[in-house]
């Protein structure tokens, strides 16, 4: 990440569609404009996501040099809550969503790919302004304290294998 921002140097708008699944380390959002999460699990808003990074370049290209703030959780929410058409991602992203407005440009939550065994993984809140850093801060808290607030709601009751099978057989 910082080796592509020293390529291109800082003039140079360097902005991301991500899977909402990605891991997000802080470099990748000290080096980088904007991230852009999907926010449709099926990703089926890659166009517009896409369309979302290109208008702010576009402004960028303009002179606007757009703020963005980056909040880590220390939690892997598992795949069966990763839904994003009801449940405690879809409440996620909608409570993000609401602060949208002619300042806030972007909000982003990813989960991390809870699969994965690696220390970068965990959900991450990415909140982009057009030029206000203490917004996109501010911004980023809340959301981030909000999504913390609701981490038990996660968790998912599975049924046991114990169950399943007992069930399986009748």
């Amino acid at each position: 990440h910082r080796l592509r921002r020293a390529a291109v140097g800082p003039g140079v708008p360097v902005l991301a569609t991500l899977d909402l699944h990605c891991n997000v380390v802080w470099e990748m959002a000290k080096h980088a404009d904007m991230l852009c999460g999907f926010v449709t699990n099926p990703h089926v808003d890659q166009a517009e996501r896409g369309a979302e990074c290109a208008a702010v370049m576009r402004a960028m290209l303009g002179g606007m040099r757009p703020r963005m703030a980056f909040a880590k959780l220390p939690f892997i929410p598992p795949a069966t809550s990763q839904n994003t058409a009801s449940g405690p991602y879809a409440d996620a992203i909608a409570y993000g969503r609401r602060f949208l407005d002619h300042e806030v440009l972007n909000v982003s939550l990813v989960t991390g790919f809870s699969r994965g065994d690696t220390p970068k993984n965990g959900l991450s809140v990415m909140v982009t302004t057009r030029t206000d850093p203490r917004r996109a801060q501010e911004v980023a808290a809340d959301i981030a304290a909000w999504v913390w607030s609701t981490r038990a709601k996660w968790v998912a009751n599975l049924t046991s294998l114990a169950d399943a099978t007992r069930m399986a057989l009748e």
